[in-house]
């Protein structure tokens, strides 16, 4: 799997080769009103960076911190 940060379109044809030369999935992750919407339709999974993406961010850190100690 390879992940990708960036709402570039520019990673577009980089990222359909990855995935139908090489079989990868490919996760993008965006602002989805920053991502252009030809990376978003390659990826094999766009996972919108917003308020609830730091919500559940923030969620397993304080679950793995309460686990540990």
């Amino acid at each position: 799997m390879i992940v990708l940060v960036s709402g570039d379109g520019d990673f577009d044809l980089l990222v359909n080769k990855i995935r139908v030369k090489y079989g990868k999935e490919v996760e993008v992750y965006g602002v989805p009103q920053f991502t252009a919407a030809s990376l978003m339709n390659e990826a094999s999974e766009f996972l919108a960076i917003d308020e609830n993406f730091y919500w559940v961010k923030f969620s397993l850190i304080l679950l793995i911190f309460q686990h540990r100690y």
